[in-house]
């Protein structure tokens, strides 16, 4: 039990260490991206490290337009994407401007797909991600639209990307894929979340075995949190939430 209990103790004390001094590493990336980017200056204080400054919108190495942000890091990072908001006013917080209302955060992508790439680079968030976002918010301002496309907001755009990924478009079936794929383990008994009512091992076992080899299992169990915390906050019921597998 001691022993146990000392193990506790030492899990704890990792979580209250910041990410900074956990991942070097990754503080590490932070600062030689920011060495191309002399508008934007990194914040350190003893337990917290952001960003803030002038963020440019560059085409062809001209600067199209400029954006005073902050981008913010979880405790959990690089395992979750970095937060980022528009701090002068001029994007509206609203859905339709790709903006979480209450918070001011910017939905720069479905936060899941950061877990999808293996190097979680925040040289691609900074220099893709939001270069693209920004790029869309000065169009939108100016009449234009998206120049990349844009999908649907809360529950609907997390299912369009979401089905994307497992090959599927009805929403019941993406959440009871990704309940599977939650899992520790994909057993064959389980009720098959294609909805055809036979087991796995007779019906899908091939497609979930090739998704689990695909999507991590932290990608699923995050979707599906989020998927229940957009639904709750839009009173929304969600879709396949009763699946028993």
């Amino acid at each position: 039990m001691r022993r146990r209990r000392e193990l506790n103790l030492g899990r704890s004390k990792l979580r209250e260490t910041p990410w900074f001094v956990r991942m070097p590493e990754a503080l590490a990336e932070i600062r030689e991206v920011l060495s191309s980017y002399s508008d934007l200056r990194l914040v350190e204080t003893e337990n917290v490290i952001y960003i803030r400054g002038s963020f440019p919108v560059e085409h062809q190495k001209d600067v199209l337009e400029r954006f005073q942000i902050e981008i913010f890091f979880s405790d959990r990072y690089p395992d979750e994407i970095p937060m980022i908001r528009e701090i002068g006013g001029r994007i509206p917080w609203t859905l339709d401007r790709h903006v979480y209302p209450k918070s001011g955060f910017a939905c720069v992508q479905v936060p899941e797909e950061w877990l999808l790439d293996p190097s979680r680079s925040f040289r691609t968030f900074i220099d893709i991600s939001v270069r693209n976002y920004y790029l869309g918010q000065a169009l939108v301002a100016i009449g234009k639209d998206w120049p990349f496309g844009e999908r649907a907001h809360g529950l609907d755009g997390l299912f369009q990307s979401y089905g994307e990924l497992i090959g599927e478009t009805h929403p019941e079936k993406i959440t009871h894929y990704l309940m599977c794929l939650a899992s520790e383990t994909i057993r064959g008994h389980w009720q098959c979340p294609c909805g055809s009512g036979r087991q796995v091992r007779n019906c899908c076992r091939a497609k979930l075995v090739d998704l689990r080899e695909r999507i991590p299992r932290d990608f699923a169990k995050s979707a599906i949190r989020r998927l229940r915390q957009t639904a709750q906050g839009s009173d929304q019921p969600l879709p396949g939430a009763t699946f028993v597998h």
